[in-house]
């Protein structure tokens, strides 16, 4: 995926301009490809999220988006976060969690939290 500064400033879809906006195209709040799996399906049932298959937020070819539930998809995108450097940080942390530094943090975090 390019880089966003490689990125033209806007789009057009029907004749309306969809402007950059991080790693998305949006227009008055819609982005980009929710608008174009709407053009071709309907609206998006509440709940759902408008996936793209190949990861690249710059691919809106509608044979790239999938209407997921949401959480389907956050559970999707979850599974991608767990490669080895995510379980390795996951394993640092339990080791941790486990010192006498880990065990008073929470002590303290328990005792600041329930005191409310």
């Amino acid at each position: 995926m390019p880089e966003h500064s490689d990125r033209p400033r806007f789009v057009l879809f029907q004749g309306k301009k969809f402007w950059r906006s991080g790693p998305y195209y949006q227009r008055t709040g819609k982005r980009l490809h929710r608008a174009i799996w709407e053009s071709v399906h309907g609206p998006i049932d509440p709940g759902c999220d408008i996936h793209h298959i190949n990861h690249d937020k710059d691919d809106n070819r509608i044979e790239n988006l999938a209407c997921l539930k949401r959480f389907d998809h956050l559970s999707h995108h979850g599974k991608l976060k767990t490669g080895p450097p995510c379980r390795a940080a996951i394993e640092a942390c339990k080791l941790w969690h486990a010192t006498d530094a880990g065990r008073v943090w929470h002590r303290e975090h328990y005792e600041s939290v329930t005191r409310h």
